[in-house]
């Protein structure tokens, strides 16, 4: 039984240790990488304004997923975004497919500020799909999550709400 409890233990103060360590971890600058979850704690700081656009942008980009809306989702991007094209053409793939995204949700892991500005950001950010579901002709199916990944991530806010200028993976 000793050993179980100290077993119990290490684990719980590892992942203590660990959690702590993912919420605010120096970037190569010297600025503090920002999780989402802490992100409340410091309500006004430029890395939360990010990291509050970034989840709202995803947010739209999942409703014209859902609505298989094209013209929402390449409102998304600044022409001529690489990023853009290649979103919209997994959209039109999947809808010649006869397959429709039900369900798509991102999951904000850590977010590192690379400039702030009033009309544009740019970050790093790790992130991952975390919830997705697709239906289809043979049914609904839940898509595994994927592995986080890390992108350097550029926005610009236009007319009509901020806009993916481009995505470059790291």
């Amino acid at each position: 039984m000793r050993a179980r409890t100290l077993w119990l233990l290490s684990l719980v103060s590892t992942g203590a240790v660990v959690g702590a360590a993912v919420l605010v971890a120096p970037d190569r600058s010297g600025g503090p990488t920002v999780a989402p979850a802490a992100a409340s704690s410091s309500a006004t700081s430029p890395t939360t304004r990010a990291v509050a656009v970034l989840e709202a942008w995803d947010r739209r980009r999942a409703a014209a997923w859902v609505r298989d809306d094209r013209v929402a989702l390449r409102a998304l991007y600044v022409r001529p975004s690489s990023a853009g094209r290649r979103d919209a053409a997994m959209l039109a793939a999947y809808h010649r497919r006869g397959l429709r995204v039900t369900t798509m949700q991102r999951q904000v892991l850590a977010l590192r500020l690379r400039t702030s500005a009033p009309r544009e950001l740019s970050f790093w950010v790790t992130d991952r799909l975390a919830v997705a579901r697709v239906s289809g002709p043979r049914g609904s199916i839940v898509l595994p999550r994927s592995r986080p990944a890390t992108h350097r991530i550029v926005l610009r806010r236009g007319p009509t709400g901020w806009q993916v200028v481009e995505v470059y993976d790291d």
